[in-house]
């Protein structure tokens, strides 16, 4: 008996979706921007110049879209991105101080479309896949001074630029944003993002990167169910309504 009530509610479910008629896109995207690894200590520290970083990033999204305006997507994307901030010292200034790191972010975003613009919100997760941190010409990263994992949100929005019944083009922004610290606990144990100061500062701060990048996408539509005549749905290839 609750094994057909559960059949019997998915496929109502299921009908209600489809009466508002349910898309699948796919896609590829690629962006870049500017970013900084924002740290209180290290912005209030007269020794630190931060500068503005650069990134760029390119990977492949699925979107599962519902009527003409709601939808989400899952985005998978390769990201790196770099940091320099200079370090005046008593008896020398290093400016070849620069953190440099990949990552693959996993981005859920709700994305509302209408009149040929966007609007896009969602949380990200994220694997570090690499990391240097190069200080007077030495690599000063070590092995697990940085977080292997970390989880952000992201915003985004844009528009079309271009398409026709099977792809679409659209030109757009997102801001990303990292809510759990960079530094794992071992670095923050040991002083980092910048283990060479001494003394070390009072009170640790969290390190949280910061990015906005201008992002490029291209959909190509796979199809979805919709409504063809009274009564009759059916799947449809290529085509959104």
């Amino acid at each position: 008996m609750k094994r057909t009530f559960s059949i019997a509610t998915s496929l109502a479910l299921f009908c209600a979706l489809a009466h508002g008629q349910i898309w699948i896109d796919v896609g590829a995207k690629g962006g870049y921007g500017l970013g900084i690894l924002t740290n209180a200590n290290l912005m209030q520290d007269n020794n630190h110049e931060m500068r503005l970083g650069t990134g760029y990033s390119y990977g492949g999204k699925l979107g599962l879209n519902f009527g003409r305006n709601h939808g989400f997507t899952f985005d998978a994307i390769w990201a790196k991105n770099t940091q320099l901030y200079d370090y005046n010292a008593t008896l020398a200034e290093i400016r070849n101080n620069e953190l440099a790191w990949q990552n693959l972010h996993l981005y859920v975003m709700y994305r509302l479309q209408t009149d040929g613009v966007y609007f896009e919100a969602g949380p990200r997760f994220s694997r570090l896949q690499n990391i240097t941190h190069t200080f007077a010409g030495l690599d000063i990263a070590g092995n697990g001074n940085y977080a292997d994992q970390t989880t952000g949100a992201a915003i985004g929005w844009g528009g079309y630029l271009l398409g026709n019944e099977f792809f679409v083009l659209m030109l757009g922004m997102r801001l990303d944003y990292t809510i759990s610290d960079f530094v794992s606990t071992k670095g923050q144990d040991a002083g980092f993002p910048a283990p060479y100061r001494l003394p070390r500062y009072s009170a640790y701060k969290p390190t949280r990167p910061v990015s906005g990048q201008v992002v490029m996408e291209l959909n190509f539509g796979l199809g979805g169910y919709a409504k063809r005549r009274c009564g009759e749905r059916a799947f449809i290839f290529g085509r959104r309504w």
